[in-house]
């Protein structure tokens, strides 16, 4: 089916550059350089402490999109005992602050995760399970099963999001997914290369305030509902306990 008109098929690659981090790890293959890298414990209050730098080896391909630069960082997290974790809720319901229920594993490594950027599971991409990372987890972090990506300023990021919670986009994507029918995994690079219908960045904004407005609208009517229902129950307690009689 062709786009409408004024409309591009763009690759997610052309409007959202992923944010999965870089961690250690013994199994990577192919050539490295070692090169310096930031900590947590280097990240102080509107400073960089460099008294300890430590090290990591980085794919030769890789170091430009590692490299810290004016105005950007790219910093590895904590571990799974003191993260502050995130977690991404199916069919496009939100980003949340996770409950633990049980201790996490000091051998697990997080990535930190910033405000706006968009987010979703590996695991539970074929459930719709999309998010923006609200203001108030800014910092919070995920392991590279919930990878975030930053969108590129020719994409509103409330119009992708939009664009991918609609069930008629996520389930037709079971090709990209990889492994068995009950733990299939979206990996970035799959992702990435998913096509997408775009229109100007214009009409992305325009679309999604439209959207915007519906979800108030929505959000009221449930309050509404609410409130009716606990009217409702109210009014139960008195009648069915004759404490109100009705007249008959």
């Amino acid at each position: 089916m062709k786009p409408p008109k004024g409309w591009r098929i763009r690759t997610l690659e052309e409007v959202a550059e992923i944010q999965t981090g870089l961690s250690k790890s013994s199994s990577r293959t192919g050539e490295f350089v070692r090169l310096p890298y930031l900590r947590v414990a280097n990240v102080q209050d509107g400073h960089f402490d460099l008294s300890e730098v430590k090290e990591i080896d980085v794919p030769t391909d890789s170091v430009d999109r590692f490299r810290v630069r004016a105005g950007e960082s790219r910093i590895e997290g904590s571990d799974g005992l003191t993260a502050q974790k995130i977690t991404v809720k199916l069919y496009g319901r939100g980003v949340f602050a996770k409950q633990e229920r049980m201790i996490g594993s000091t051998n697990t490594k997080y990535f930190i995760r910033r405000a706006g950027q968009l987010i979703y599971s590996k695991l539970d991409f074929l459930n719709g399970a999309f998010g923006i990372i609200p203001s108030e987890l800014d910092g919070y972090e995920s392991t590279l099963d919930l990878p975030s990506f930053d969108v590129k300023p020719s994409a509103d990021v409330r119009w992708l999001l939009a664009y991918l919670v609609r069930p008629e986009f996520y389930e037709k994507q079971v090709g990209a997914a990889a492994g068995g029918r009950i733990a299939r995994r979206v990996s970035p690079h799959e992702f990435l290369k998913l096509r997408l219908k775009v229109p100007d960045v214009t009409e992305q904004r325009a679309i999604a305030a439209v959207l915007d407005s519906a979800d108030t609208e929505l959000r009221l009517l449930r309050q509404q509902r609410t409130a009716l229902d606990h009217q409702k129950r109210g009014l139960m307690q008195q009648l069915l306990t004759g404490k109100i009689r009705v007249p008959l």
